[in-house]
């Protein structure tokens, strides 16, 4: 709304506002979807991320992406945390779907010589100062921007995007007593050929 006014304020172009207001009240009707009977609660980021996986698998398939999920292994140590799981789920889609763009951009020249799968994009539970987290990073082309920047309604450096995306995830995880981090991907302990972008979804831990 704040963007929206200022555009308005500065004599923006009726187009331009248009588009804006349209993409706000999308946001509005999706937010309100999901937050009906959606209340906060105990759930698995293992189920978490097992959803996410699930949603976006044909997108994986059809860009020929490579997921590297160590939670999804057996045995693996899963993490208890306390949000509303379709907003959550929201929040990370958005990430999975932003890396999958990077992705494309960073190794478009994979794609005209037949694919070599080097697009990979790493998701995991983890622990992060003591909160339990959901990471997702890329060996895509990282962030080029300040993280206050990139979770600004409207800031995107996607062609085709509304620029919504992050600020979504951002506000999901502030209305979960969470947070959202961004980091070059190199700054987490995490396998050395994610050197991309890094996104990290912080949870509100079970006491």
């Amino acid at each position: 709304v704040a963007v929206l006014h200022r555009t308005i304020s500065s004599g923006g172009s009726i187009e331009q506002i248009r588009i804006q207001s349209g993409q706000l009240q999308s946001v509005l009707e999706q937010s309100t979807r999901l937050l009906r009977k959606n209340e906060r609660a105990e759930h698995s980021l293992r189920e978490l991320v097992v959803a996410a996986r699930d949603l976006l698998l044909p997108r994986f398939s059809f860009h020929r992406i490579r997921l590297v999920s160590p939670i999804l292994q057996d045995g693996a140590e899963d993490a208890s945390a306390i949000f509303a799981f379709n907003l959550a789920l929201g929040a990370l889609s958005n990430l999975l779907d932003n890396a999958i763009h990077w992705l494309k951009v960073a190794h478009s020249e994979d794609e005209e010589d037949g694919g070599d799968e080097r697009r990979s994009i790493y998701l995991d539970v983890v622990d992060r100062n003591g909160r339990p987290a959901i990471v997702v990073a890329d060996n895509g082309t990282g962030f080029k921007d300040s993280p206050d920047e990139v979770v600004q309604p409207f800031f995107s450096r996607r062609p085709d995007g509304m620029g919504l995306g992050l600020y979504y995830a951002n506000m999901v995880m502030q209305l979960n007593d969470g947070r959202l981090e961004l980091a070059p991907a190199d700054d987490l302990d995490i396998p050395e050929e994610f050197d991309g972008a890094a996104a990290i979804l912080v949870f509100r831990g079970v006491r």
